[in-house]
C-alpha cells in the first residue's frame, strides 16, 4: 500500500520530469513488504547529480518549508537534500532524504557521512559541538541570505565529528529504471531490483534485526569519497 506521504513526493518528481529512484528502506519495504518498514523514519530518494536543477525546483513546488531543509555538500558538490520532518504538524510523517549520485564509469558514487559516537573525550561534547556549529549555520543563513542551509561536510567542524564511506553501486542498475505501478501511481526502482536488493542486503527476502547499514550494507564501501567524488561531475 502507497503511503500517502511518499505518493505526494512521487507525483510531484514524475509532475517534472525528475529522473530518481525509490532507495534503500522505502524500497526494500515497498518491494518486500508492500508496504513502508515500520522502523525507518525516512523516505529514501537517489537521482543522478544532473538532476539537482530540477529537484530544487521540485522541493520549491511541494511547500516545503526552507528551515527544515539542509543541503550537504563535499567538495563544493551537492551529495544529499535532507527535509527533516522534526518540525512537521503532520502526524506520521517522515524525514525525506535525496541522495545525489555522479557516474564514476561503470559504477554510481556518491559520499555517506556518519556521526561519530565519540570523537571527544566526552561522548556529550561530540553531539553538543554539532548542533552548536549547525544552529551557527542555521543563524548565518536566516540573517545574511535567502538560500537554503549548505553543510560543508569535508569542512570543519563537521568532517571532525563524522566518519565517511562511499555509496559504490553498479551503474547498471540505476542508469536505466524499470517502472512498476503502486496503487495506479508510476514508481521508478532501480533495473533488476531483486538483484539490487541483494547487493544491498544479502538475504533481503528475511527481516534482520540489529541491521545496521553503516557496517552491513553492501553497497556501502569502506573507502574515503572525497577524491572520487571531485574529479567527477
Amino acid at each position: 500500500m502507497m503511503d500517502e506521504q511518499l505518493a505526494g513526493v512521487i507525483e510531484n518528481l514524475n509532475r517534472r520530469g525528475v529522473d530518481y529512484v525509490l532507495d534503500s528502506g522505502t524500497l526494500l519495504g515497498l518491494i518486500r513488504d508492500g508496504r513502508l518498514l515500520a522502523a525507518d523514519h525516512d523516505l529514501d530518494i537517489s537521482l543522478p547529480f544532473g538532476e539537482i536543477e530540477k529537484m530544487n525546483s521540485s522541493i520549491e513546488s511541494m511547500g516545503i518549508d526552507e528551515e527544515t531543509i539542509s543541503i550537504q555538500t563535499v567538495r563544493g558538490d551537492i551529495f544529499k537534500i535532507f527535509v527533516s520532518a522534526y518540525y512537521s504538524e503532520e502526524e506520521g510523517a517522515r524525514s525525506i532524504d535525496f541522495k545525489f549520485f555522479k557516474c564514476d564509469g561503470d559504477r554510481y558514487i556518491s559520499p555517506q557521512a556518519y556521526r561519530q559516537k565519540n570523537p571527544f573525550p566526552y561522548q556529550k561534547w561530540s553531539y553538543s559541538f554539532y548542533e552548536i556549529a549547525r544552529k551557527f549555520f542555521l543563524y548565518l543563513k536566516r540573517e545574511y541570505t535567502k538560500n537554503n542551509l549548505h553543510l560543508p561536510m569535508d569542512r570543519f567542524p563537521f568532517n571532525y565529528v563524522h566518519q565517511f564511506k562511499t555509496w559504490d553501486i553498479p551503474a547498471c542498475f540505476f542508469e536505466e529504471p524499470q517502472e512498476i505501478t503502486i496503487d495506479g501511481l508510476a514508481v521508478k526502482i532501480p533495473a533488476d531490483v531483486e538483484d539490487y536488493l541483494q547487493l544491498r542486503y544479502g538475504d533481503w527476502k528475511t527481516e534482520k534485526k540489529n541491521w545496521n547499514y553503516w557496517l552491513d550494507d553492501g553497497g556501502l564501501k569502506d573507502a574515503d569519497p572525497f577524491e572520487r567524488w571531485a574529479e567527477n561531475g
